[in-house]
């Protein structure tokens, strides 16, 4: 399911050459019918400005639950802006993970905030390699959906319910507001570890590869190196 998912933000990155998306969960205001769509932002070449103001194009768009937004700039802006090599943009993440930060102070017991600062943690982590995740990957679609819709989306839900019924009142399987809330954030860790675990994978490919090019090269064994 999360790597079909990924497929429609692969897409839009996709749509151009030279056109970076960066994409940006709208507030969610409501479970009402139909649901706020996501708002997609993000900087692209003046000339493709009109396709994304085509109207089958934001029909389209709309029909896939999306509103996309888009602001000019030329190329040198864009590669300053955004991480080109995942599509990430690991400023804007950071600044998402500080405000969430700060809006639970002193309103989530303390086993919540452990989950989160644990959540918090991996996403740090991850985005100090975030030039290791191919854009519209699998991966960088689980981080930065991670930062800017599962993690904030799960935590207001827990926050708007009143304390007393959210950490007593059995909602989901004789699991309490406050249970299900910290299984799903436990869920978050343990899927930013796969991410993790895949970079780290990654490295350790690049190093063979490169031990076997030097053993290639120089005709000796990585057990000769002295």
């Amino acid at each position: 399911m999360r790597r079909a998912l990924s497929l429609l933000l692969a897409a839009l990155l996709a749509v151009g050459v030279g056109t970076a998306l960066v994409a940006s969960v709208g507030e969610r205001l409501g479970a009402g019918d139909p649901p706020p769509p996501t708002t997609v932002r993000g900087v692209v070449g003046s000339e493709k400005q009109p396709f994304f103001r085509d109207p089958a194009v934001v029909a389209a768009f709309a029909g896939h639950g999306l509103a996309v937004r888009v602001d000019p700039a030329g190329s040198r802006e864009i590669a300053a802006r955004v991480d080109l090599h995942s599509g990430l943009d690991p400023a804007n993440l950071r600044r998402a993970i500080a405000t969430q930060e700060r809006r639970l102070r002193g309103r989530a017991p303390d086993d919540v905030l452990a989950a989160v600062g644990r959540v918090h943690a991996r996403l740090r982590e991850v985005l100090e390699r975030s030039d290791a995740l191919p854009p519209g990957s699998p991966d960088a679609f689980v981080v930065e959906r991670t930062a800017l819709d599962y993690r904030p989306t799960a935590l207001e839900s827990y926050l708007n319910l009143p304390r007393g019924y959210a950490n007593r009142v059995p909602v989901s399987a004789g699991r309490s507001a406050r249970r299900v809330l910290l299984d799903q954030l436990t869920l978050l860790e343990a899927e930013l570890g796969e991410v993790l675990d895949a970079v780290a994978g990654g490295d350790a490919d690049r190093l063979l590869a490169h031990g076997r090019f030097l053993e290639d090269r120089f005709g000796r064994s990585e057990l000769d190196f002295r």
